[in-house]
């Protein structure tokens, strides 16, 4: 909001100010604020000054006040707002002069900074206020008798503390209290709020998954989405959005399905030690889960493992964040360990379990060796025959290898053997449920 086109009034006469007049109380169920309809746009978000005909005091000068006459700042709020003119009489007594501390204008916030829509419905919008800060001129105008009641009416218009609220209850919210504290103006909307871009759940591994994939449950996704979600519904037309996602239609799931894989996310475990504890990733929406899915690729980055661990998630919002995060944080910018050049993704457990015990009879088994060739050409590079059995130490070695290969090249070379080591380990889990290996008590010498 820009604060230009600041609109002067050199007089304090309600009537020197007909737009204002026009606007907020003559028809205000047309503009809903301060201009009318008939004004430019430039001037409908520029600010304007509403003359008091009643200079009241600033708020933000209470403590200096109170200071000045020993008094505590609720002391001298209490007597302000209940009886100015007492007031007033205290000050001359004491000697002080307070003229710099009133206020003979109120700055109007833009018509596009408040809530239009409920402008005459909800008794604590701004515009209300402004409304009854205007009338009280006018009345002072027609009816000078009234003065010290239309003085306090405006002070509590501008600013009303928290004791006399019960007291006055049919009288809109104060222009302060609008903008003051963590539920204002300021706090709450113009520096940012509180948005659902974020999530918690517990992770459960899925070798079905890409390395640079992660499965959200459907309820998940729609809320970190809901944005999105609202403007391709609206693109496409469908009447009511906000209905559709709230009760999770099939129109919004077909959607969110489309839009999903658009968008990443980062995931990050706790406690983050290293850069390694987040890893990015786009979405995969799982509908009737509640679970978030990784692929077992990531579990060792991170330090995590499949019993009751949680992670957080994170959309990754504008367009520079993600180009960020996609030259810096996705999986194939961080194939080897910074710290000693170790495979960062690499397979294990039953991973390892199924391609030891499909390769162990390499030199007499044919299917093995038929095997191994189906192993080449996922990779696109022939295995030395020297790493067979591919045990954790052989396995260590050839993806060493296939890393220092794929470092050399460029990106779309990196993310090939990063989908080829993924493709290594879906087949390791494939056929260590085909192999079947169990562990008993009768296995183990005790």
């Amino acid at each position: 909001m820009r604060l230009t086109n600041i609109k002067p009034v050199t007089c304090d006469d309600f009537e020197d100010f007909p737009e204002v007049k026009h606007s907020v109380i003559d028809c205000p169920d047309k503009s809903g604020g301060l201009f009318c309809e008939e004004l430019q746009e430039d001037e409908r978000e520029s600010w304007a000054r509403i003359p008091l005909s009643i200079p009241v005091y600033n708020p933000s000068a209470f403590p200096e006040m109170a200071q000045a006459l020993q008094m505590s700042p609720r002391a001298l709020t209490k007597l302000v707002l209940e009886d100015g003119m007492e007031f007033d009489r205290y000050v001359q007594e004491q000697g002080l002069c307070f003229l710099k501390y009133k206020l003979s204008h109120w700055l109007v916030t833009p018509r596009a900074m408040r809530n239009v829509e409920t402008a005459l419905k909800n008794k604590t919008d701004r515009s209300n206020t402004y409304q009854q800060i205007l009338r009280v001129n006018d009345w002072v105008h027609t009816d000078p008798t009234e003065y010290f009641k239309q003085r306090r009416l405006l002070q509590l218009l501008v600013y009303r503390d928290s004791w006399d609220t019960k007291q006055i209850e049919d009288q809109p919210s104060s222009v302060v209290s609008r903008l003051s504290k963590k539920e204002g103006l300021v706090r709450g909307a113009l520096s940012g709020k509180r948005v659902d871009f974020s999530g918690r759940s517990v992770i459960v591994p899925d070798p079905l998954l890409d390395v640079d994939q992660v499965g959200l449950p459907d309820k998940m996704a729609m809320e970190l989405l809901r944005p999105h979600l609202i403007g391709e519904l609206k693109r496409r037309e469908v009447p009511n959005p906000k209905r559709h996602i709230r009760e999770r239609t099939e129109t919004a799931k077909k959607v969110l399905a489309e839009i999903a894989p658009k968008h990443w996310v980062m995931v990050n475990r706790a406690p983050s030690l290293h850069r390694y504890s987040i890893q990015l990733g786009r979405i995969r929406v799982d509908f009737g889960s509640k679970l978030l899915k990784l692929n077992p690729l990531t579990f060792s980055p991170c330090a995590a493992d499949a019993d009751g661990d949680t992670m957080a998630v994170h959309l990754v919002l504008s367009t520079q964040a993600l180009e960020d995060a996609l030259e810096k944080m996705h999986p194939a910018q961080n194939l080897l360990s910074s710290a000693d050049g170790s495979p960062i993704y690499s397979p294990s457990h039953e991973a390892i379990v199924g391609l030891y015990a499909r390769t162990m009879n390499y030199e007499t088994c044919r299917d093995t060796r038929a095997f191994v060739r189906r192993l080449d050409g996922v990779l696109g590079h022939p295995i030395p025959r020297n790493l067979f059995p591919l045990d954790k130490t052989n396995l260590k070695t050839l993806l060493t290898l296939l890393y220092d290969m794929a470092n050399e090249r460029d990106r779309q070379a990196r993310e090939d053997i990063l989908k080829a080591v993924n493709e290594l380990n879906r087949i390791g889990y494939e056929e260590s449920t085909k192999v079947g290996v169990t562990l008993s008590m009768s296995d183990l010498r005790i």
